[in-house]
């Protein structure tokens, strides 16, 4: 847990962009929610490689919003099942079902598709949020952090193993 700490507070002291690691939290985000299914874990992964986002961040997010998808799993089946059994919308539930690789989303399920519309429901606010949660912690935060007791005795216990 300390490690995974140090590692997100060092993320926010480098020089990554504000960018990168909104889009890892973010994807990480998509993970999360739409269950560890390989190949939908597989076509995120693949859009963290093609758009540089930041891994670090991308496996965080992973872990809070996989934690927090088992709360709105619920409100997720409703939204899901609600989409799925629109009848306006079965003309292209039809056409997708037709498409070979969306069988292996299993979007077909209320749970999964409920989950990835408030994922893309969440998706601007937690952009902004995450620029914003980077740029006021650079900005103003970073050296209080860097005051911190704590942060100095880690500090010091990684000049120790620079040193060995």
């Amino acid at each position: 847990m300390i490690k995974q700490i140090t590692n997100f507070i060092k993320i926010l002291n480098s020089d990554i962009k504000e960018e990168e690691i909104a889009l890892g939290i973010i994807l990480g985000m998509y993970a999360g929610f739409l269950s560890i299914i390989p190949f939908n874990f597989f076509l995120t992964f693949i859009l963290l490689l093609l758009f540089r986002a930041n891994f670090s961040m991308f496996f965080l997010s992973l872990a809070v919003f996989k934690l927090i998808s088992f709360i709105i799993d619920p409100v997720g089946d409703f939204i899901g099942l609600v989409f799925l059994k629109s009848k306006a919308l079965f003309p292209i539930w039809v056409f997708l079902s037709s498409i070979p690789l969306f069988a292996f989303t299993q979007f077909n399920y209320s749970v999964v598709m409920g989950d990835f519309l408030i994922a893309v429901f969440l998706t601007p606010f937690v952009w902004i949020l995450s620029i914003r949660f980077v740029r006021l912690y650079r900005e103003k935060l970073k050296d209080k952090v860097q005051k911190f007791k704590i942060m100095q005795i880690l500090n010091f216990s990684k000049f120790f193993e620079k040193n060995n």
